[in-house]
């Protein structure tokens, strides 16, 4: 009697552990700063729960040498198992994240706008553009950072339609409750205005004060033939 109430516990253990795993990988890796980077970057802890299922494998088998029900304890782990295996090996597949903060050096040189020193990073490499997430992680260059927003003619507390029909579909939607924006024309060296006709790289930037929370999409092409 107590290992079959132990299967069924670790039945349904095993059954939620995907879903706790993934909440938890969510939380850790800040998925509403860094989106999916964040959960890739983190996904090694849905590893931390393969136990659970493991242990409903063995207790199954004890079940059976008793003769009592243990076919669901199989069948539960062997669909949440490879499900915890293949989703927490995202980290070391997708190479084209990345979490180095020298990529933010770049962008200040390119669009010569001071940025945070203090960041916790997150790129996307795209064939078109990278797309980094970040979140300042000082309180107090935060706020020196903000003020700096507020004084320099580069940044804008809004976005025109124009510029934002600029930008890929996605962006759009991101950066919506964003307070400051800066478009820089990396091809004729221009801030926040509408590229005149023909093709431009350029570079667009948004914060977001409550979150402390930044995207950049560097070198991203612009044609206007």
């Amino acid at each position: 009697m107590k290992n079959k109430t132990m299967g069924d516990m670790l039945f349904w253990l095993t059954l939620v552990s995907p879903m706790l795993a993934f909440s938890l990988t969510c939380a850790v890796g800040e998925a509403e700063i860094f989106g999916v980077a964040g959960i890739v970057r983190y996904s090694f802890v849905m590893w931390f729960f393969i136990p659970i299922g493991v242990l409903s494998v063995f207790l199954g088998k004890m079940l059976a040498r008793n003769g009592e029900k243990y076919k669901k304890n199989y069948v539960i782990a062997f669909i949440c198992l490879p499900i915890l295996l293949i989703f927490g090996s995202f980290r070391f597949i997708f190479n084209t994240v990345t979490y180095d903060a020298d990529i933010l050096r770049g962008v200040e040189e390119r669009t010569d706008l001071d940025l945070p020193d203090e960041v916790k990073i997150a790129t996307h490499k795209f064939d078109q553009c990278n797309l980094s997430y970040l979140k300042i992680t000082d309180e107090a260059e935060a706020e020196a950072f903000e003020q700096e927003l507020k004084n320099n003619e580069c940044w804008q507390n809004t976005l025109s339609s124009k510029l934002e029909g600029l930008l890929p579909l996605d962006i759009k939607y991101e950066i919506h409750g964003s307070d400051f924006f800066a478009f820089y024309n990396l091809t004729d060296g221009e801030y926040n205005t509408y590229p005149r006709d023909g093709e431009h790289v350029c570079t667009f930037i948004a914060y977001d004060s409550e979150m402390q929370r930044m995207i950049i999409v560097d070198s991203f092409s612009v044609n206007l033939n």
